[in-house]
């Protein structure tokens, strides 16, 4: 606190003294410099001004990590620095010495998030889901996420993307993330929506079936890529057919030629459903 009134004292006489505009100092080769830079902590989004008393015909420099970006200016534009940079303000005086009379290193700022959108909305088992975001960093650095990925509310996995094995059919996912510049985090910000894991039905990999006899045998073999329970339902076939083991077997009883569309369904725990349709074919054999 006392090292504030005194500052703002000091800047009071620098005022009142004629400080802030080349020329109206005291005169003479004799004479020094002298002065300060406020903010004394600037950021990358903050002006930095001199305020400074020297010698008239004196010249006011500016230098940013040592390279001379300015001169003749009180305040010195954000636009010639950025966040880690180091700016100083020298006074060349008329007999041509120079006197360094401020340096600051110019804070880190922080970056920030913008929007933060889980993607896809309607995951299937399997698929990852990731993010689409916008951030900025006020010093122009790249900016990461770091995300951390919610299954129904409980954390289960920090990363860029969740991967879609850790995620089944009713799952509704969020997640949260803060970004990263490299060198300073920034405030968590939470998803604006969330994913709902959608059911993937069963599908059918059945080889054509055969007679072996007059029983016709097809073997039922269904894949659910979710992992459900499926159930096996004949919708359409001869009377008689039936499902047993895996199996659809028919018994044709008849001795002409005949045609029997058949229509198989499978179902899983979520309603996902998947038809087969075939025909079965009966050729008469011919007499000789």
């Amino acid at each position: 606190m006392v090292e504030r009134i005194l500052k703002l004292a000091i800047i009071l006489i620098l005022v009142l003294s004629g400080c802030k505009s080349r020329g109206q100092g005291s005169s003479g080769a004799s004479g020094g410099a002298s002065g300060f830079l406020s903010p004394e902590a600037p950021t990358s989004s903050t002006p930095i001004k001199t305020f400074y008393r020297a010698p008239k015909g004196s010249k006011i420099i500016w230098y940013v990590n040592g390279v001379n970006v300015a001169e003749d200016v009180i305040t010195l534009d954000t636009s010639l620095f950025k966040g880690g940079d180091t700016v100083t303000v020298v006074v060349e005086l008329p007999d041509g010495s120079k006197k360094e009379i401020g340096k600051v290193v110019v804070s880190k700022s922080i970056p920030t998030i913008h929007s933060l959108l889980i993607s896809p909305q309607r995951p299937l088992h399997g698929q990852d889901v990731g993010v689409v975001y916008e951030a900025s960093d006020p010093d122009g650095d790249k900016v990461t996420l770091e995300i951390d990925w919610y299954i129904n509310g409980k954390k289960v996995y920090t990363g860029d993307k969740l991967p879609g094995d850790m995620i089944k059919p009713g799952d509704v996912i969020t997640c949260k993330a803060r970004p990263f510049d490299g060198g300073l985090y920034g405030s968590y910000r939470a998803s604006m929506n969330s994913a709902v894991v959608q059911n993937t039905p069963p599908k059918f990999i059945s080889k054509p079936g055969r007679f072996e006899g007059k029983v016709f045998k097809m073997p039922i073999v269904v894949q659910d890529p979710d992992g459900d329970s499926v159930s096996i339902k004949i919708l359409k076939a001869p009377t008689g057919s039936i499902v047993r083991n895996d199996t659809f077997f028919f018994e044709y009883k008849g001795d002409t030629s005949a045609t029997f569309p058949v229509v198989i369904e499978a179902r899983d725990s979520w309603g996902g459903v998947a038809k087969m349709n075939f025909t079965i074919k009966v050729k008469k054999k011919k007499t000789e």
